[in-house]
C-alpha cells in the first residue's frame, strides 16, 4: 500500500481531498497535514511514497516540506499542488519537485496523477532501470521555462504576449525557437522576427513542445562520451518525427500529445548519455549502431523520465512503446510509423500486413512523400549555416499549425 502525504494550510481543502479520495483508502494510506510545520512533523514520523504540497504557506513553505521529503526518502515522488505562487518561490521549488499541479484540480485528474505516481514508484523497484537512470532523487528537474509555460497556459485568460515574455526571459531558448520557426521544417513562408510572431504562427501547443525539446537538449548537451553533433542529429530526427507523426495521425484532437511525444521520443538516449553510456546517433548510418546498456531500452528509460516529470500518460506511453510493432493508429502507432519512414524505410514492409488489416495501406505512398519532404528540410549538424538561406529550402506540403 502506497503512503501519500498531503500538506496544505487550508483545512477545507484538505477535508475536501479526504472526502474525494475516501474510496481509495484500501489502496492508499492517506495522511493530511495542516500547514508546513505539521508536514515536517509527519515526515519525521514516517516515510512516504508520494508527497503533495502547497507552496505558499505561512512559516514553513512548500519548498521546505518537499526538500525535507527528499532528504527523508530520496525516492519519494514530490508533487506541487498550488494556486498562484510568486516566481521566486516557484523557481526554488524546481529542484525538489517532480510535478506541478494547479489549484483548483478535478478529483478525476488528481486521482489519475496519483495512480501514475504509484506506477512510477513501482517501476523504481526495477533494479535494471534504477541502475541505468538512478533513483528519483538523481533525475534532472522538469525544465524551468516549460514549467512556467504550462502553469500559465492553464489560465484561459493568458495572452500570446504573456507567453512570449516568458520565453524571452531565456535568451538561448528564444534564439533556438526563432531558428526552428524560421527553418524549412515549419514552412512559415515569411521571416518571423520575434518570439511573439513565432507564437502567433505556430500556436501555443507547438511552442510549448518546442520549448521543452530545446530545454531538454540544453540540459544534456554536456553529456560525457557523446559528441555535440550526435545530440544535434537526435534532436533533428525528433523534430521531423513529430511533424510527420502529426501528419499521419487521423485524430486531430490528439495532435498536441503526439507532437510532444514526437519531439521527446528519443530522450532516453540523452539520459543514457548523461549517465556515462556512450551513445552514437542511430541516424548516422547502419554501420554505427546505438550503444545501449543491457536491460532497459532508450524508449523505456525515456518513458520513465517523462513519467516522473508528470507528462500526460498518452505521451509517456507513446515514448515508451515507439519501437513496438503497430497495433492501431493511435499516438504511439503514429510515432512508430514516422520513426520507420524516416530512419528505417525497409522495416515498413514488416508493418504492411497490419496496415492492410487496418485499411491504411493506401496512405503509405503519401506518408513516404511527406517523409522525403521533411528530410529535405532538415539542417546539417552544427547549425546548418546562416539563417538567411531558409528561402532556398523546400517547404513541407502541410505546415503544422494550430487551427
Amino acid at each position: 500500500m502506497k503512503r501519500i502525504l498531503f500538506v496544505d494550510d487550508e483545512a477545507p481543502l484538505l477535508e475536501g481531498l479526504r472526502n474525494a479520495l475516501r474510496r481509495r483508502r484500501k489502496e492508499w494510506d492517506l495522511h493530511f497535514a495542516l500547514g508546513g510545520e505539521a508536514g515536517l512533523a509527519a515526515l519525521r514520523e514516517g516515510a512516504f511514497d508520494i508527497v503533495v504540497s502547497d507552496l505558499r504557506m505561512p512559516g514553513v513553505d512548500g519548498v521546505a516540506v518537499l526538500r525535507r521529503a527528499r532528504e527523508e526518502r530520496p525516492g519519494a515522488i514530490r508533487i506541487v499542488l498550488s494556486g498562484h505562487a510568486e516566481m521566486d518561490l516557484l523557481m526554488r521549488a524546481l529542484p525538489v519537485a517532480h510535478q506541478y499541479l494547479s489549484k483548483p484540480i478535478e478529483t478525476a485528474r488528481l486521482q489519475g496523477v496519483l495512480e501514475r505516481a504509484c506506477h512510477m514508484r513501482d517501476l523504481m523497484q526495477d533494479e535494471g532501470l534504477c541502475s541505468v537512470v538512478g533513483g528519483a532523487d538523481s533525475l534532472p528537474p522538469l525544465p524551468r521555462v516549460y514549467t512556467v509555460l504550462t502553469r500559465m497556459l492553464a489560465d484561459p485568460k493568458v495572452s500570446l504576449r504573456d507567453v512570449s515574455q516568458v520565453v524571452e526571459q531565456d535568451v538561448a531558448i528564444s534564439a533556438k525557437l526563432l531558428h526552428l520557426a524560421n527553418s524549412g521544417l515549419f514552412g512559415a513562408g515569411q521571416r518571423l522576427m520575434n518570439v511573439q510572431a513565432a507564437v502567433k504562427y505556430l500556436g501555443t501547443s507547438i511552442i510549448t513542445s518546442l520549448v521543452l525539446s530545446a530545454e531538454v537538449f540544453q540540459l544534456f548537451q554536456d553529456a560525457p562520451h557523446t559528441r555535440r553533433s550526435t545530440l544535434e542529429r537526435i534532436h533533428q530526427h525528433a523534430l521531423v518525427t513529430a511533424k510527420l507523426a502529426a501528419q499521419i495521425l487521423p485524430h486531430r484532437e490528439s495532435i498536441e500529445d503526439v507532437y510532444a511525444a514526437g519531439v521527446l521520443h528519443d530522450i532516453g538516449y540523452l539520459l543514457l548519455a548523461a549517465r556515462g553510456h556512450e551513445v552514437r546517433s542511430p541516424y548516422e548510418g547502419p554501420t554505427q549502431p546505438v550503444a545501449e546498456p543491457e536491460g532497459p531500452t532508450h524508449a523505456e528509460v525515456g518513458g520513465y523520465l517523462l513519467g516522473m516529470w508528470g507528462l500526460p500518460v498518452e505521451v509517456v506511453e507513446a515514448v515508451t512503446g515507439h519501437h513496438r510493432p503497430l497495433a492501431q493508429l493511435n499516438g504511439r502507432g503514429a510515432i512508430h510509423l514516422a520513426d520507420l519512414l524516416l530512419h528505417d524505410p525497409p522495416a515498413m514492409e514488416g508493418e504492411m500486413g497490419t496496415l492492410e488489416a487496418l485499411g491504411l495501406a493506401r496512405h503509405v505512398q503519401r506518408w513516404r512523400a511527406l517523409a522525403g519532404e521533411l528530410l529535405d528540410c532538415r539542417e546539417p549538424p552544427g547549425g546548418g549555416g546562416s539563417d538567411g538561406d531558409d528561402g532556398n529550402r523546400s517547404t513541407p506540403a502541410h505546415a503544422l499549425r494550430r487551427r
